[in-house]
């Protein structure tokens, strides 16, 4: 019997640039690019590109923080 964690695991993985693109909602080929540059967060097995949906919250996260102006920029 698989463990929870494992479980929890194998559905936050994506497999595939085309399970990666409908996930954050990019055309195929512009994840496919952003997986190959480093903008995406991924990496391959093998021939396949592979993601989590939890290391693309953060980084879709990361970017908002970062975008968002502070208390003292605002005005």
């Amino acid at each position: 019997m698989a463990d929870q964690s494992e479980e929890n695991l194998a559905s936050d993985v994506l497999r595939g640039c085309a399970s990666i693109a409908a996930y954050v909602g990019l055309p195929e080929r512009r994840t496919f690019t952003g997986l190959q540059e480093g903008w995406l967060p991924g990496w391959k097995e093998g021939h396949l590109w592979v993601s989590t949906r939890s290391r693309l919250n953060h980084h879709y996260r990361e970017a908002n923080n970062r975008q968002q102006p502070s208390e003292n920029q605002r005005v």
